[in-house]
């Protein structure tokens, strides 16, 4: 009788996202990052991490949502009807590091809201794939 297969979590390198004007972004605007295709990458998960920095404040944060297509990359989900809706980073400290775990679409982009009352000065996003092996 054969021994049951053990599955291993293989994790890619870190992948940098490509956030144009994260790390000015103005108070109440929403950065959209590039578009990952995870179409050949075949990742089960993605951990995500978020670096920013602005005015530290009681009541800012960021709200982080994930946007999807799937016809290929054409179209994809907006602000007001995600995918996903992360939870939000608190800027009550200042430059906060924010990791979040998700199952990966197949085509995906991160979009951030700056709820911070002030410009960010800091604001950079990359993510690490994780797939299943089978290992004997």
């Amino acid at each position: 009788m054969a021994l049951p297969d053990t599955f291993q979590d293989l994790y890619s390198a870190e992948i940098a996202l490509t956030t144009t004007g994260f790390s000015t972004l103005a108070n109440a605007a929403t950065m959209i990052s590039d578009a990952v295709d995870n179409s050949t990458l075949l990742y089960d998960l993605i951990l995500l991490e978020i670096k920013v920095g602005g005015t530290a404040a009681a009541t800012a944060w960021l709200d982080v949502r994930i946007l999807a297509s799937i016809d290929g990359g054409t179209d994809y989900s907006v602000w007001t009807t995600p995918l996903l809706i992360l939870p939000g980073i608190d800027m009550s400290v200042d430059n906060p590091v924010y990791h979040a775990l998700f199952k990966a679409p197949q085509r995906w982009k991160l979009a951030v809201k700056n709820n911070t009352g002030a410009v960010l000065d800091i604001g950079s996003a990359s993510y690490q794939g994780i797939k299943g092996q089978v290992i004997d």
